[in-house]
């Protein structure tokens, strides 16, 4: 195995640990494709940093921008099975009619 490939590695084992321990405290987010959310975010960071720039990435950090998006997908999951008038109901909810 070459170097990058070890980094790669060790990149996609700092995500899958670090999504692990968000999805262990918070219940909402154990619903979540785990092994997807760890190949997503591998692909991104590895597409716009080095591996040893995403491996220099502080820890709260990495968890800050790992929870916000999974949060995101859980939102975008919930709105998605919601029907019409369910839809316009939370549009009205946000818009604050």
């Amino acid at each position: 195995m070459d170097k990058f490939s070890v980094e790669k590695y060790a990149v996609i084992n700092r995500i899958s640990e670090t999504l692990h321990n968000l999805a262990g405290s918070k219940s909402i987010l154990q619903e979540l494709d785990q092994i997807k959310l760890t190949q997503h975010f591998s692909n991104q960071l590895l597409q716009n940093w080095s591996p040893a720039q995403v491996m220099s990435i502080p820890e709260d950090e990495l968890k800050n921008i790992i929870e916000a998006v999974m949060l995101f997908e859980v939102l975008y999951e919930l709105l998605e099975d919601l029907n019409l008038e369910e839809m316009e109901i939370f549009d009205a909810a946000l818009s604050g009619k």
